[in-house]
């Protein structure tokens, strides 16, 4: 089930740092009768692994995911779908206050979840920006052009195949070891990204 925030709490989220919001966070007592279990509450909130690519632009939004898993040509024909495949699903979900979190655990730090072409559906819906535990291309042109924030693991000219593919979206994910769902608030800078 996806948490809805409205747009005045996020516009409310614009006006402070990730690290405010990381403090806030981590102090946030366990839901009552889980204080025995110590990661019942949010410390796990603070994205490891995923660096600013357009610094100064900072991403605040609710979170729309999406998750690559390693490529095989049985899943190929499962997921390559046009238009209804689940990267372009993911995407077309993100509109005004929205941001593209992609999990994209690969051993091969330069292969790309996205690049120009992908990310054009996010700029023609006013998406806020994209995160992705994988690679960035054609950062220039997204910035510049798109406007969009980027927060990845990497850059590079590779694309994701022949290590990457999109399975499935709107579902929970594991990006920098933060569990993100649908709907979680992102807050993004040059120091980092929290999730809440």
């Amino acid at each position: 089930m996806q948490n809805h925030v409205s747009d005045e709490i996020i516009d409310r989220f614009r006006k402070v740092t990730s690290a405010t919001v990381y403090s806030a966070v981590w102090r946030l007592a366990p839901p009552i009768g889980q204080e025995w279990f110590a990661s019942a509450n949010y410390q796990l909130c603070l994205m490891r692994g995923i660096k600013a690519f357009t610094p100064g632009k900072k991403l605040v939004g609710r979170a729309q995911t999406l998750r690559y898993l390693p490529a095989r040509p049985d899943l190929l024909k499962e997921t390559r779908r046009g238009a209804d495949s689940p990267e372009y699903r993911a995407m077309a979900k993100c509109g005004p206050n929205d941001v593209l979190v992609v999990e994209a655990h690969t051993f091969d730090e330069y292969s790309c979840t996205m690049g120009n072409m992908k990310t054009r559906q996010l700029w023609h819906n006013n998406a806020q920006g994209l995160i992705t535990e994988g690679a960035i291309r054609d950062l220039d042109m997204i910035s510049n052009d798109y406007g969009l924030a980027v927060f990845a693991n990497n850059r590079s000219p590779a694309g994701n195949l022949p290590f990457l593919e999109s399975f499935e979206e709107g579902k929970y994910v594991n990006v920098g070891g933060v569990l993100v769902m649908p709907g979680d608030v992102i807050i993004a800078d040059d120091d980092g990204v929290v999730v809440v």
